[in-house]
């Protein structure tokens, strides 16, 4: 999941590089395709599956393609992150906007565990990977990213999600 992400990408190419068969998860369906086709250059064996990890019924209709196209699962990266209010003063953040990316964040790592965990259960070796941050343990440093293109993460919420998906 979170394929079109810095890290999700990255994880997607290294996976790919080294012999994976991998299936990029996304919500945004150009970007994924986007990510694709980038991917695909270097490694033929990158597919497209499109789902929201923030609606239960999408994670299931994304592992019902999934279970259509493979017979198990070897590994799950969990890396979809909500970056919607990542411009937001905290002071600013609604409590839709941190219910929203706790949905993504955290219970979208959840609701994949538990939808794909059937798949990975026919696979001997299996694994799930979430991938959660420095910062939740730490507090951000938003020093860091001043002068790059890389947005700041907003403090209260991005280290809620990662402290509570470690």
């Amino acid at each position: 999941t979170g394929g079109t992400g810095l890290i999700g990408k990255e994880i997607v190419r290294a996976l790919g590089e080294a012999g994976a068969k991998v299936y990029l998860g996304s919500r945004n369906e150009n970007k994924a395709k986007t990510n694709v086709v980038i991917c695909w250059n270097e490694s033929p064996d990158v597919h497209l599956l499109t789902f929201d990890v923030s609606r239960q019924a999408s994670v299931k209709t994304g592992v019902d393609y999934l279970r259509g196209q493979e017979s198990r699962l070897d590994i799950l990266v969990n890396a979809a992150a909500n970056r919607d209010i990542s411009s937001k003063k905290v002071e600013e953040i609604t409590s839709d906007d941190w219910l929203k990316l706790m949905q993504v964040d955290l219970i979208g790592a959840f609701l994949c565990a538990q939808q794909f965990y059937p798949m990975l259960a026919m696979s001997s070796g299996s694994n799930i990977i979430n991938i959660a941050s420095i910062y939740g343990i730490t507090a951000v440093d938003q020093r860091i990213y001043e002068g790059t293109k890389l947005s700041k993460p907003t403090t209260v919420t991005y280290a809620a999600a990662k402290a509570a998906l470690i």
